[in-house]
């Protein structure tokens, strides 16, 4: 017994009814040492477990949270046993949990109290193009969206959609009569100037049917190629814009398939789909 356990057992005994000692010795792979005293004031009956006080705790236990996936990878490949150790794989919750003293593959129990959490954290460029995806906005509105979003823009190239946002703001006091698809896939709008010394002249405005960006879902990840459909609303003269991404949801599988794969390959394990207990 340690000097700090028999500090503790003196100083319980200047307070309470002599220790009696319950059990010692060990129980698998924990150290057991568990008194039970009465306290003299309270007449109460309590218990101390003397592995609180001993050099090191007697297992592992609580959680990490790891920020990137090479991180969690390092942690498991430290701590894991291929036998008690499992990971699984959330993706509507967006992260990954190891847990490293779980059942184990034979008949064995196990505490499940040692943890590891990836939480895997979006892209500002994927919040910011999900943010507003199917929703139709004012002129001004969609123009600035454009703008601020236009590094993720593959195709055409930012240049275009930036253009085609500053059209759109120049655009804002006009009203749009009519609006055709072309032959090269544009669609053309037509509008009238409303300013009072150019009322009543006539102008077009062309616009992508789409365009592609590039956006990887999650902080670390490979950037996937992504359509947005371009939509709008003529009401009135009045025009709302907006976009709709073709399956975002499939790219954002895809993206955290891609990272459990390279975590399972990294640390020797499988990522099972799913929430531990």
């Amino acid at each position: 017994m340690s000097d700090t356990e028999n500090q503790v057992i003196a100083d319980l005994a200047e307070q309470t009814a002599d220790p009696v000692e319950i059990v010692t010795g060990r129980a698998g792979d924990r150290a057991v040492d568990l008194y039970a005293f009465m306290r003299r004031a309270e007449q109460q009956l309590e218990l101390v477990d003397l592995a609180q006080y001993a050099p090191t705790p007697d297992r592992k236990k609580g959680q990490v949270t790891l920020t990137d996936a090479a991180s969690f990878s390092t942690y498991i490949n430290r701590h894991a046993d291929a036998t008690t150790t499992t990971l699984w794989g959330d993706v509507s919750r967006a992260r990954i949990i190891a847990v490293f003293d779980d059942h184990s593959t034979g008949t064995e129990a196990g505490w499940g109290q040692h943890r590891a959490l990836l939480g895997l954290q979006l892209t500002e460029d994927w919040a910011h193009w999900t943010a507003r995806d199917g929703q139709m906005m004012a002129q001004a509105a969609f123009a600035a969206h454009l703008e601020d979003g236009a590094a993720a823009v593959v195709s055409p190239d930012a240049a275009t959609l930036l253009e085609v946002a500053q059209s759109f703001h120049a655009k804002n006091n006009v009203a749009f009569r009519s609006a055709a698809r072309l032959d090269s896939g544009e669609v053309q709008f037509l509008y009238e100037e409303n300013v009072t010394a150019k009322a009543g002249q006539k102008g077009e405005l062309a616009v992508p049917a789409s365009f592609e960006l590039g956006l990887a879902p999650f902080e670390g990840g490979e950037a996937q190629r992504i359509v947005a459909r371009f939509r709008y609303r003529l009401s009135e003269g009045r025009i709302t814009l907006g976009y709709k991404l073709t399956r975002p949801d499939q790219v954002l599988r895809a993206a955290f398939d891609e990272i459990t794969a390279n975590i399972a390959k990294a640390v020797a394990l499988p990522v099972l789909a799913g929430s531990p207990r």
